[in-house]
């Protein structure tokens, strides 16, 4: 760890590599009490941060706005496309609750070496007609398609 880092995701092992480097005596124990000591402990980035507002953000959406009305009036269809991140499918953990009359059982981890494919879900919408249709494209790569052994 360089001086003045203010953050690391070395492990504390390299760390005390590092400072044995630099000439110290150190223990694993000892680099966690001077992390704590110096108030480093294992956080979690929040998005708290906006980017500066692009001098031309009002332009676009204008523009947009502008192209959607011309459209809105011709007969060919405005289409609105949109692509969510991809999620492992299988007997995976998922956040929310469900109404259930029984309990539901799932693996304990989330690996995607566990997963049965990947979904890559594609929505595409119409708002002339309110017509829409999402396509959940699947894939079978290799990293996910080993067999599931449950215990």
């Amino acid at each position: 760890m360089r001086p003045g880092v203010r953050w690391t995701n070395l492990s504390l092992r390299r760390i005390r590599e590092d400072l044995i480097g630099y000439g110290f005596r150190i223990g694993v124990k000892s680099v966690t009490k001077l992390l704590h000591r110096f108030h480093f402990g294992r956080r979690q980035a929040q998005k708290k941060l906006s980017p500066k507002r692009h001098p031309q953000r009002d332009q676009q959406f204008r523009k947009i706005e502008r192209l959607r009305a011309e459209y809105q009036d011709s007969p060919n269809p405005i289409i609105s496309v949109d692509s969510k991140k991809k999620e492992l499918v299988g007997n995976l953990h998922r956040k929310g609750h469900l109404y259930t009359d029984k309990t539901i059982h799932t693996l304990d981890h989330d690996f995607p070496t566990l997963a049965e494919g990947v979904a890559y879900p594609h929505g595409i919408y119409d708002p002339k007609r309110n017509v829409g249709h999402i396509n959940l494209g699947t894939s079978h790569d290799r990293r996910f398609s080993r067999p599931l052994e449950l215990a």
